[in-house]
């Protein structure tokens, strides 16, 4: 007869103190899951049932520390390792422990926050009231005292700036009146300028008109000039005799201008005769008031000082003051105001003179019509370039500019008048007659 094994059950032996285990089944589509209550839980039979041995049963699985409360930082660090007792608990429940551990981590960081918050409000917040109230308190003080003082000091600025801004309202209506009639008096002064360039651009063309007229005369008495040179070269013992009285080509041109010309070739002869003395920087030639004939007279006696074989004949005929300081001296011949101008003749006239003196070479002025105005002549080498351009000689340019400023030309100004100052006479007299080429125009 077989055996048969008896099961352990209400009939079949003592009863089982234990409860029995309810079985929770997963959720299917056809059956929904009753979650049991939280008493039922604690009442089930279990060897942890109350917090010392919840102490006991957790210090021998080695999931506690010692001696230390149970904080939920403690419990997360506890849950945690619950995860990793055994590799057989469900993926299912280590996700829940793990669920419960971030949830006390996130109720620890809040605990932390409100504890600090309440040392702060409780220790730290009446201590900072007091200090702030104290200072306060003091700035509050210091801030009336300087409100008094900056209340003083504005009111004696107030008083003291009072009649100063009456002042430079004053000086600003006047600046502004002074300002706008010199405006006026540059526009009349622009104006006058161009009327005098238009005249002096008609008596310019009436001086071509003139020189194209003389040729004829002019070539007759170079040929009577060069007859003159003849017959003093063959009478050499007479040439000393009759150098003062011998004709200059000044002369003779001028005794066969017509009159329209003859005061033209006057001014340019007296030129000629002109040198121009300047003092140094801080330096006077002569004191202070002192007349021309009496600086004539020194001036003729330091000619007469420094005169040699080699000096042309003549003396100085009149004097001019310049506000500068300067002086024109015009003297009786072209052939001495050359040799002063030379390097021997200035040095023997410098050291006639107690201060520092120089030389200042007379320019000829040429007006250039019709200038396209982008022309940059203000630029380095602009003068080198038309010198070159035109065959003439090294350094005879002496400078170039626009009569009429930039500033005050028109919109729709195309062409313009400009000022050249040219070194000798013969190279202006070549300009104005064969005129210039710039920019091969």
């Amino acid at each position: 007869m077989p055996q048969v094994k008896q099961g352990v059950g209400p009939g079949n032996g003592p009863p089982n103190p234990r409860p029995p285990t309810p079985r929770v089944r997963p959720n299917t589509h056809h059956t929904t899951r009753n979650p049991t209550a939280t008493e039922d839980i604690e009442a089930m039979s279990n060897s942890v049932m109350d917090t010392t041995s919840t102490e006991a049963f957790l210090t021998s699985k080695l999931l506690c520390h010692n001696n230390q409360p149970f904080t939920l930082s403690h419990l997360m660090s506890i849950l945690f390792h619950i995860t990793q007792m055994s590799t057989g608990t469900p993926l299912p429940v280590i996700t829940a422990i793990h669920a419960v551990a971030f949830i006390l981590k996130k109720h620890t960081a809040c605990e932390i926050a409100n504890a600090a918050a309440e040392q702060l409000a409780t220790a730290i917040v009446p201590q900072l009231t007091t200090q702030l109230k104290e200072v306060i308190a003091l700035q509050l003080e210091d801030m009336k005292a300087t409100s008094g003082h900056l209340a003083d000091s504005a009111k004696q600025i107030s008083e003291s700036l009072t009649p100063t801004i009456e002042n430079v309202e004053h000086m600003h209506r006047l600046l502004k009146a002074e300002r706008e009639e010199r405006e006026d008096d540059a526009k009349i002064a622009a104006d006058r300028v161009e009327e005098a360039v238009n005249e002096l651009h008609s008596s310019v063309e009436e001086c071509q008109k003139s020189l194209k007229t003389l040729t004829p005369s002019l070539e007759s008495t170079q040929d009577h000039i060069n007859q003159l040179l003849t017959q003093l070269l063959t009478t050499p013992q007479q040439v000393a005799s009759q150098t003062s009285s011998q004709p200059t080509y000044s002369s003779i041109a001028a005794s066969h201008l017509p009159p329209s010309v003859d005061k033209a070739v006057g001014h340019a002869a007296i030129r000629a005769r002109e040198i121009l003395l300047e003092p140094q920087a801080g330096n006077t030639l002569f004191p202070p008031n002192t007349s021309n004939p009496d600086i004539a007279k020194k001036l003729k006696t330091a000619l007469a000082a420094i005169r040699t074989d080699a000096t042309p004949p003549g003396d100085v005929r009149s004097v001019t003051s310049l506000r500068n300081g300067g002086i024109v001296v015009e003297l009786e011949s072209e052939h001495l105001a050359s040799w002063l101008g030379s390097t021997t003749g200035r040095a023997l006239l410098e050291g006639q003179f107690d201060s520092s003196v120089s030389f200042r070479n007379r320019t000829f002025s040429i007006v250039l019509e019709y200038l396209p105005i982008h022309m940059q002549i203000e630029q380095d080498g602009f003068l080198c370039k038309i010198e070159l351009e035109n065959q003439l000689p090294s350094n005879t340019l002496s400078s170039i500019r626009w009569i009429k400023p930039p500033l005050h030309r028109t919109q729709e100004q195309q062409k313009a008048f400009a000022l050249l100052q040219v070194s000798t006479a013969p190279t202006a007299n070549d300009i104005l007659r064969d005129g210039l080429c710039i920019d091969s125009e």
